[in-house]
């Protein structure tokens, strides 16, 4: 099941926003390149579900053709990233890559949470009209409650090693 309406993932102790491009890990930004961040919400997007890199590729670099090395080096990023949580990004041999973590994902009108396993479990509101885990609905009501949070820009941040790793990204590319 895929969450394109969405604008605001929660996992584990992740959330990862479209709008704001932005993962955040209790808080704290988690740098990410521009096209790891669009693989990375690929998978949140679809939890539960094999993804074929094909597929990936597809939504990743729209009106590119890269080389499957490309998304490779990509989920390595992502693995290291997410560091302890890197399990949550399975490779399928043969098929592709699945997200595993249960995904709590909140529409961009910020009416309510839905949630989904990692098999891809369907829609529960959380106005209370369907089941759903408690973790899902503390930080939704947590964020509700305090607007400056939801105002602040968040602030852009490269560390030394992701712009080494841009560099050769780049110049592998070419």
């Amino acid at each position: 099941m895929s969450f394109s309406a969405n604008d605001l993932y929660r996992f584990d102790e992740f959330e990862l926003s479209r709008s704001r491009r932005t993962l955040l890990r209790n808080g704290q930004a988690v740098t990410l390149l521009p096209k790891t961040f669009e693989v990375l919400a690929c998978l949140v997007e679809n939890p539960g579900r094999i993804l074929a890199k094909e597929e990936i590729l597809k939504a990743v670099w729209r009106e590119s053709f890269v080389e499957e090395n490309n998304l490779t080096q990509h989920i390595s990023l992502l693995r290291k990233a997410l560091a302890d949580r890197a399990g949550c990004i399975a490779t399928i041999p043969g098929r592709g890559y699945q997200f595993t973590a249960e995904v709590a994902a909140e529409p961009k009108s910020g009416n309510g949470l839905l949630h989904a396993g990692p098999h891809g479990a369907g829609p529960h509101s959380a106005n209370g009209s369907g089941p759903q885990p408690e973790s899902a609905a503390e930080p939704a009501q947590a964020s509700r409650s305090a607007p400056e949070e939801t105002d602040r820009k968040p602030q852009a941040s490269i560390s030394p090693f992701s712009a080494f790793l841009a560099h050769l990204l780049r110049r592998e590319a070419r």
